[in-house]
């Protein structure tokens, strides 16, 4: 996205300049295999500048933008209500979208957000890394990243601290008794997968206890994928006594698998997780965990948003939430 020009996306295309622009701004026809080129060479080249230019100069629309992995996560949906929250005492819309954790939709989502020539953007990135983030906010879009951290980025980020939740969580299995400690990861490829088995490897190392590869779960993105691993690592004939679940989204897979093969929880095998866990309304024993408030996120995230968007000179920082631990009745003492 760096430096590419409307000159370069019209030489890659093989149009002329002023197809390039009628593409962009919609404003004369243009053949449809003279768009759909224009529009691959876009994408190819991850060009954005004038998209965002075209919002900047434009007036305030009182609109702000969230995308996050899944909304259909009632984690990202108690954060949107936290958000919308703070936002309208500025006057100020929602509109929301999910990236299904596809890096390729992410960028996508902010090329047509930008095109709404909308305020500002709450993101919580797809990975590590995000070139379609870094040029938003480097070309002066106000963006706040949550949940997820991104590093060498000049803005606001509201986060966990997940690999001290990770540690903590996993030492209170092993201050029960528990030596054979299974983990059910989410996905690897953004810092709070690495964060939270780092944690998880941690606690284990300091307190003396071998790490066990079949024990760790690869990166996971949804509840059939936990489901998947739960079932696979109870089923062997040394299985762990605990099972440490990284979101509530692996909570839910790994209830499932559990049931499944009829074990129960505290009796047979001990389970904890890290967020709110939802399921608590309706299981018993009610699940141990460390509690992440995604909606105290999501009004942090419209408070920096907002200022952000008033006082483009206001400072960047990064502000982690608190994250007790919530005891309940999913852990026996062995």
């Amino acid at each position: 996205m760096n430096d590419v020009t409307i000159r370069d996306i019209a030489n890659k295309a093989g149009v002329s300049i002023s197809t390039v622009s009628r593409v962009l701004n919609g404003n004369y026809p243009v053949s449809a295999s003279a768009r759909v080129r224009v529009e691959k060479a876009i994408k190819e080249m991850d060009y954005l500048p004038n998209a965002i230019a075209r919002s900047l100069r434009s007036s305030k629309t009182n609109l702000v933008a969230m995308i996050v992995p899944d909304i259909s996560n009632m984690f990202f949906t108690e954060m949107a209500r936290g958000l919308e929250e703070e936002i309208q005492k500025f006057s100020s819309n929602l509109v929301i979208a999910s990236t299904n954790n596809s890096p390729e939709r992410e960028c996508d989502l902010i090329r047509v957000f930008l095109e709404k020539r909308l305020d500002g953007m709450v993101i919580a990135p797809t990975s590590t890394e995000s070139n379609a983030i870094s040029e938003i906010i480097r070309y002066g879009l106000p963006t706040v990243i949550v949940d997820r951290p991104l590093q060498n980025i000049d803005t606001t980020q509201i986060l966990w601290p997940d690999k001290e939740m990770s540690y903590d969580l996993t030492k209170y299995l092993i201050d029960n008794g528990h030596r054979r400690i299974a983990i059910v990861n989410v996905t690897l490829n953004n810092s709070n997968g690495q964060a939270r088995r780092d944690g998880y490897l941690k606690a284990l190392e300091e307190s003396g206890i071998e790490i066990d590869s079949r024990y760790i779960s690869g990166s996971n993105f949804n509840s059939e994928q936990s489901y998947q691993f739960v079932k696979a690592v109870m089923s062997l004939d040394d299985r762990p006594t605990a099972v440490f679940c990284a979101n509530n989204v692996m909570v839910e897979g790994a209830l499932a698998a559990l049931e499944e093969l009829g074990l129960r929880i505290y009796d047979d095998v001990s389970v904890v997780g890290l967020g709110n866990m939802i399921c608590n309304r309706y299981i018993h024993p009610r699940i141990t965990s460390i509690q992440q408030d995604s909606r105290q996120m999501g009004r942090e995230a419209g408070i920096a948003i907002g200022y952000r968007i008033n006082d483009k000179e206001s400072v960047s920082y990064r502000k982690f939430l608190p994250t007790p631990l919530e005891v309940n009745e999913s852990v026996r003492r062995i």
